[in-house]
């Protein structure tokens, strides 16, 4: 390796696992300091994202798992030790994430939580909604709020109206996470539309679904573009629900995640599926998602001492969140 230019050592390393990465930050200071440096850091994960290499899986239930999605086999425990907390699979590092207070406890509830980043202040934050309801399903309330890892503190951010289609994640896009859910008008009528939380702004905003016609420019009605679609006939056995998840390193195979019991791969050439061999060691799980290996730190999170490091409410500019009178929420 000593033959080499160090521009070539570089452009080697950035191709490699975090796994790799980390044991060779042993090797010299010199590897350690270019490894732990932002330049590298930014780089190892423009190439991940460019290449779609480093991916894997988190598969959530009761218990989460991580599968590598270049071979789909045994699944690795995470053993977080709370039930809520930020945690790194490639460094084996966590962070506790303080619980937030509801505020119409007692009401019939329901709800999800989301993580994302904001670029603009350098800062990873959860949100969590909840949704409230009444006797009747016209007493509807929800409450949002968003937790910051940078300033370790909740606060409320706007209210919103919309139903939850689903109670799940969403899909990060951006800055933004997406979830289908339905608008209810004053005549009992409703609409289904995508809507997304910006971690920047933090606020809501709307993404009409798609009409026939479409073109493609993000975030408008008319900018939908049909990537393929899969018929009941093309797929064996009975299911309730089929996620797509990515696409295989051809990128002429889909993998989907069926009802969070098994993995199916549909090849768009062939029309033809075939399931997944069932992953080792991975129960069935609630929800499944792509995974991105980086050695991007959250916070204290890459390189810290994995300690809790978060705030109750109440304590260091908990007061902020209280004297704000915005309706807004969060969900466990």
């Amino acid at each position: 390796m000593a033959s080499l230019p160090w521009a070539a050592i570089v452009n080697i390393l950035a191709r490699l696992p975090v796994k790799d990465l980390l044991r060779y930050r042993c090797v010299s200071k010199l590897w350690c300091s270019l490894i732990d440096g932002p330049d590298f850091i930014k780089m190892h994960l423009n190439h991940s994202m460019e290449t779609s290499s480093n991916l894997g899986l988190i598969r959530a239930g009761r218990q989460l798992h991580w599968v590598g999605l270049d071979t789909l086999n045994k699944a690795v425990r995470l053993k977080p030790p709370s039930e809520q907390v930020t945690r790194d699979a490639h460094f084996g590092k966590f962070m506790k994430v303080p619980i937030s207070d509801k505020e119409n406890p007692g009401k019939f509830e329901f709800g999800t939580v989301g993580f994302g980043y904001d670029p603009v202040n350098d800062d990873h934050k959860f949100l969590r909604m909840t949704h409230y309801f009444g006797r009747d399903s016209s007493s509807f309330e929800s409450e949002v709020k968003v937790y910051s890892l940078k300033s370790k503190t909740w606060k409320r951010v706007g209210d919103h109206l919309y139903h939850g289609y689903h109670c799940e994640s969403g899909v990060l896009v951006g800055n933004s996470l997406h979830w289908m859910m339905r608008v209810r008008f004053p005549d009992s009528t409703s609409v289904h539309i995508v809507v997304a939380f910006d971690f920047v702004t933090e606020k809501y905003w709307e993404i009409l679904l798609p009409d026939k016609k479409s073109k493609q420019e993000y975030g408008v009605k008319e900018s939908w573009t049909k990537l393929f679609s899969v018929v009941p006939s093309d797929v064996t056995g009975v299911f309730k629900s089929a996620t797509p998840l990515a696409y295989l390193k051809s990128a002429r195979q889909v993998l989907f995640d069926l009802d969070g019991e098994k993995l199916m791969v549909y090849d768009l050439d062939t029309k033809k599926a075939k399931s997944v061999r069932k992953i080792s060691e991975c129960p069935k799980c609630l929800h499944t998602f792509i995974s991105v290996g980086s050695l991007v730190g959250l916070g204290g999170l890459g390189g810290g001492d994995g300690e809790n490091s978060g705030k109750k409410e109440g304590e260091n500019g908990d007061n902020r969140e209280k004297q704000e009178q915005q309706p807004g929420g969060q969900k466990r």
